[in-house]
């Protein structure tokens, strides 16, 4: 959800060539990223790649074994999230599951300077609520919603750690 370019499903085209992703964004995002279809020499699976216009708020959103939304919760405040988690909750098959690519936050919300800075920023420019949460927010946050086997691990990416849930 909310994929823009695409980048993310042609990479994950190349690793999974049997897997069909749908890259869903505003129609916007969608034209703009026809135009940033990546070499077939380089991505032989692109095929499996489909560009759908859509808001995820409002419009029904395209079947999916697994959805990832990143740095896509952190833009919002806990009304829209609780909206979108149950919105994808509903749309998942059961054993189907979200993975969210977000900065964690340490659990004490101090000493990751980078986090803070970018929470704070947010906080002052955004009109959405939007904040960055820790792994433990995230957790209960997923739960609250009905997901299950909620795991979190810090990665070694600019700005992103990864969420995983499960729709039991």
């Amino acid at each position: 959800l909310s994929g823009a370019t695409g980048r993310l499903a042609y990479e994950a085209s190349n690793l999974y060539p049997n897997m069909k992703m749908t890259v869903f964004d505003l129609p916007q995002v969608i034209e703009s990223a026809s135009h940033f279809k990546p070499p077939a020499d380089e991505y032989p699976n692109q095929d499996n790649v489909t560009l759908i216009s859509g808001d995820f708020f409002t419009d029904e959103l395209p079947k999916a074994d697994l959805y990832t939304l990143r740095n896509i919760v952190h833009d919002w405040g806990d009304d829209k999230v609780d909206l979108l988690l149950e919105k994808v909750f509903k749309a998942l098959p059961s054993g189907g599951g979200i993975l969210l690519g977000e900065m964690l936050m340490p659990e004490d919300k101090t000493g990751h300077l980078l986090s803070n800075i970018l929470s704070m920023i947010m906080f002052m420019f955004c009109d959405t609520g939007a904040h960055e949460r820790t792994a433990q927010e995230y957790t209960k946050l997923l739960q609250k919603h009905g997901f299950v086997d909620v795991q979190t691990r810090s990665t070694d990416a600019a700005l992103t750690d990864a969420i995983l849930a499960i729709k039991p």
